[in-house]
């Protein structure tokens, strides 16, 4: 029997796509953010839906929950009762 800590509690995710004149900042400051309770992942280099390059690919979707799921259970605790 294991004990989760869900202490850690948020997830950002930083723009995959490159659409638009704000996308470096936007990402800069996602990738930089230090918080307690944040934990961001990267999603670029994942596949974008053609041909507006803006939403993540179904397959891409998937992969970044496992990207997510990862990332969680990497910062959660576990404790044997």
């Amino acid at each position: 029997m294991y004990k989760i800590n869900l202490s850690f509690s948020v997830s950002c995710v930083a723009l995959a796509s490159e659409s638009g004149p704000y996308t470096i900042v936007v990402r800069e400051a996602q990738l930089e953010m230090k918080l307690a309770n944040l934990k961001t992942v990267d999603a670029m280099g994942l596949s974008l839906q053609q041909p507006e390059n803006l939403h993540l690919t179904t397959p891409s979707q998937v992969s970044l929950g496992k990207i997510l799921t990862k990332s969680f259970l990497q910062v959660c605790h576990y404790h044997n009762l």
